[in-house]
């Protein structure tokens, strides 16, 4: 029986890798798994409660949305789908007028005029303000082209009024989301409103009865991002980042915390380690001597790239592992977008194997615990 002592990453409590912890000592019962759960012990923490956090406490249950967090939700979904307003139109249906066939119905009229857009000069002139200006075209095609927006106005068949104001938001979401793609950074919010105020007289004026439309959906995804924004949101994600920052600054105590639990944990222990303790153990294992680790096992570690970047704490660029750190095999999945390579860094003393947790980020990063390559790496060493 091997003893594997497991070493969490970051933003981590008990509460998190406890369920992490259970599903090791399930999957592998012939080894003996213990923890290393620094995080409550000496991870980083809101001393002052999260008084540097804007609203960090003033989100709770049943506070309404303001008209700023309705649009940010509803820019929110529009900078990943500029056709999502639109397709709120896919439950309507409307009636096709009695008209000569040479006319065109209110939904053909709204296509043609998106597809004959005359661009204002001042539109052009604030695209080109912002940066923009190479990212228009391609921007305009991306949705008068795509084959759902025709869909979802003839289906729909609105009075073409009624549609200017969400065609003029789904364009410069569009124009934003292909200029992001280039590098280049989104303008404010005012002027990005502005660009959309531009654009209504261009499709045919101003909606005579639509002003608030699709706003029964977008508050109510306001209101849940202002009960849980600041401090769920925080408290799941933002407190990684803190740990990371936490451990570049005062990491000693997070090494040394560690090195009493393997020191403790018998005169063999396999260390396993995920995301930032993987960083944290190769730090520790650079530069103390530890004589009962029989190996080093990573999982979706950062550690090679710490090294690239000269990040490792004790461990600068150029300087490779010392002769006697232990055997180290690192686990990542490319899918994963915090875990990275190490061999390439450490050449001729580390193993990289990639593995497919068969999941998308970030659920691939915490992933690794079922994976069976993973698994029966593990037994392999302990077997060595």
């Amino acid at each position: 029986m091997a003893t594997i002592l497991f070493v969490h990453g970051t933003g981590s409590r008990e509460l998190d890798y406890s369920a992490a912890l259970r599903k090791l000592q399930g999957n592998l019962p012939e080894h003996r798994v213990l923890e290393c759960l620094w995080g409550d012990a000496v991870g980083a923490r809101l001393h002052l409660r999260g008084a540097s956090i804007p609203e960090y406490d003033g989100s709770g249950p049943g506070k309404p949305a303001d008209p700023a967090a309705i649009e940010n939700a509803r820019w929110g979904m529009l900078y990943q789908d500029p056709l999502f307003e639109l397709r709120l139109l896919e439950q309507r249906r409307g009636e096709r007028l009695r008209i000569p066939p040479s006319s065109l119905q209110p939904g053909e009229q709204a296509i043609q005029r998106a597809r004959d857009l005359q661009v204002p000069p001042e539109f052009l002139e604030t695209v080109r303000a912002t940066g923009l200006e190479d990212s228009w075209k391609p921007a305009l095609s991306a949705v008068v082209d795509a084959a759902d927006f025709e869909k979802l106005l003839l289906g729909a068949n609105l009075p073409w009024l009624d549609t200017t104001r969400p065609i003029a938001r789904a364009l410069v979401a569009s124009l934003i989301r292909n200029g992001e793609a280039k590098g280049v950074a989104p303008p404010v919010g005012e002027m990005r409103d502005a660009l959309v105020e531009l654009l209504i007289p261009a499709l045919g004026g101003q909606p005579m009865g639509v002003f608030s439309w699709g706003l029964e959906v977008f508050a109510s995804m306001a209101t849940a991002l202002v009960r849980w924004k600041k401090r769920g949101v925080f408290d799941e994600h933002s407190s990684k980042i803190a740990d990371i920052v936490h451990y570049q600054a005062r990491g000693g105590k997070i090494r040394e915390f560690i090195r009493e639990r393997i020191v403790a944990a018998g005169p063999e222990v396999i260390v396993l380690c995920h995301s930032l303790g993987g960083v944290a153990c190769v730090d520790l294992l650079a530069k103390s001597v530890i004589p009962n680790v029989k190996a080093l096992i990573t999982a979706g570690s950062q550690a090679g790239f710490f090294y690239e970047v000269d990040a490792l704490t004790s461990l600068p660029f150029g300087e490779g592992l010392p002769d006697r750190f232990p055997r180290w095999v690192n686990y990542y999945d490319p899918a994963d977008f915090l875990s990275y390579q190490a061999a390439l860094s450490f050449p001729g003393r580390v193993t990289d194997v990639a593995v497919d947790n068969g999941q998308p980020f970030p659920q691939s990063h915490s992933a690794y615990w079922d994976n069976r390559t993973v698994l029966a790496g593990i037994r392999a060493v302990a077997a060595e």
